[in-house]
């Protein structure tokens, strides 16, 4: 039905036909799906608190819920809002900090907080992440390294000091 009314140019239809699946549903999968749906035919029709509210509802449905934290970040910056995406990354950053100090070898952990330094725009702590993964034999993929060499930052990763003292703070 959502498709019916997006394909009918009924945005309201869609939207509110979505909030009451949101509301319905226990799947966390299909509210995450729902309310990015909705955040996307918001901001389509120039909605953007209500394309925010959307995405800020899906953080509190799965607050380590990557595509969400990028999402919401990347609305954030197209609102030019640059203060609230900095600290919406640096409040994801430190839910996945909490894993690293039980799990410091938890790859999955150290993936993620590697892509929100990605996000933020701080090649050098991106870098550190990505010469941390793979000492721990995890993998770096080669867009994402391709991302934090146009970030640019501390040089070769394969160099860096994994003893150095910064990297605890900066991970952990």
């Amino acid at each position: 039905l959502v498709g019916l009314f997006t394909e009918q140019k009924q945005h309201t239809g869609a939207v509110a036909l979505l909030l009451r699946l949101v509301k319905y549903t226990t799947d966390k999968g299909q509210r995450l799906s729902c309310l990015h749906q909705i955040a996307v035919l918001c901001e389509e029709h120039g909605e953007g608190r209500e394309a925010l509210e959307a995405l800020r509802k899906a953080s509190e449905v799965d607050p380590m819920h990557l595509p969400t934290i990028k999402a919401l970040a990347k609305l954030y910056e197209r609102q030019k809002d640059t203060a609230s995406m900095r600290i919406h990354l640096d409040r994801a950053a430190a839910r996945f900090r909490p894993m690293l100090r039980e799990r410091p070898r938890d790859v999955d952990a150290l993936q993620a907080l590697q892509q929100i330094f990605v996000w933020k725009g701080q090649g050098a702590s991106a870098r550190i992440t990505a010469s941390v993964l793979t000492a721990l034999g995890g993998t770096v993929s080669s867009e994402l390294r391709a991302e934090i060499e146009k970030l640019g930052g501390a040089g070769d990763a394969s160099k860096i000091n994994l003893r150095a003292e910064g990297i605890d703070d900066l991970l952990y």
